[in-house]
């Protein structure tokens, strides 16, 4: 699943994992041409249900970009479902 992401600029905004798996953030050109970026930092561990979990890997979706509606902002399969 490929998605962009545009900024208040107008520009593109990426996210990507590299060759070792890290998340790399960046803003991109009209082009796709890297203007510069740095990994994010770890985050931490994200409440969800394994249900969801399945979910979030079977759409290939990253589950730090979803919002939970749970109990404690904790992510349903219903935020997954919606996220995409």
């Amino acid at each position: 699943m490929e998605e962009e992401y545009v900024d208040e600029r107008g520009r593109l905004v990426g996210r990507a994992r590299d060759e070792s798996g890290r998340v790399v953030e960046g803003v991109l050109d009209e082009d796709g041409n890297a203007l510069g970026g740095e990994a994010a930092s770890p985050a931490e561990p994200v409440e969800a249900t394994d249900a969801a979990r399945r979910r979030a890997e079977e759409l290939g979706l990253d589950l730090s970009v979803v919002k939970g509606t749970g109990s404690g902002g904790r992510i349903l399969v219903r935020d997954v479902e919606k996220a995409v």
